[in-house]
């Protein structure tokens, strides 16, 4: 049997009305996240997150944008944080949540987008802490339509009490986290926050990372 392309155009036009009504909206949950770590010790441990985009410095995107959902046309849609917090105080919240379960005394410093790096590193450094774990986003955001895609360039510090870097770990890329077809929205709502917990997972878990963090470290 033949279907002649008329017969398709209302399915495709309310499908493509689906897609497009449930792009808008979105939020993913970050600040829940807790990260299994290798390191454990009982260190006090300041913990703070710088962010750097370029779009929320100069006002385009408000802080607690984490990325878009694509309606039916490619049109973008804002997807914002789940708390309605800045991303980064809930990458602050995630990262302090998941080494007190390792035993360490973590301390969220508050800090912002509209701080410059001197200002961060002299809050952070101002908690007086054994240890400082500063986590810079220079990118990160979740691009999605069909398929949700992870774009990221983030650089983990971890300080000693006077400032001197103990160790560094950057990660740069852009992962293909799969997709829907018929729920694109619920896909990347369950991926994302996921993946964020991995790549907190691959901060954290680094060697010079875990030296610098364990009871043992200097």
């Amino acid at each position: 049997m033949t279907i002649h392309p008329s017969c398709l155009l209302p399915w495709t036009l309310t499908a493509t009305m689906v897609c497009h009504g449930c792009a808008a909206g979105n939020r993913h949950a970050y600040h829940e996240t807790v990260a299994v770590l290798q390191a454990s010790g009982s260190k006090t441990i300041a913990v703070a997150t710088h962010d750097e985009r370029e779009y929320v410095r100069s006002g385009h995107k408000r802080p607690n944008f984490v990325g878009l959902q694509r309606g039916g046309y490619g049109n973008p849609f804002n997807v914002t944080t789940a708390s309605t917090h800045p991303l980064a105080q809930d990458m602050t919240d995630a990262i302090t949540a998941s080494l007190r379960a390792r035993g360490f005394q973590a301390i969220p410093v508050a800090v912002t987008h509209e701080d410059d790096a001197a200002v961060v590193r002299q809050r952070i450094l101002g908690a007086r802490a054994d240890r400082a774990v500063l986590l810079v986003l220079n990118e990160w955001k979740a691009d999605s339509m069909q398929n949700t895609a992870l774009i990221y360039a983030v650089t983990l510090e971890v300080l000693d009490g006077d400032g001197g870097v103990l160790a560094e770990k950057n990660l740069i890329g852009k992962d293909n986290l799969g997709g829907s077809f018929w729920n694109p929205p619920a896909h990347a709502k369950r991926v994302v926050p996921d993946a964020f917990k991995a790549k907190l997972e691959m901060l954290l878990n680094s060697p010079e990372v875990v030296a610098a963090l364990n009871d043992g470290g200097h």
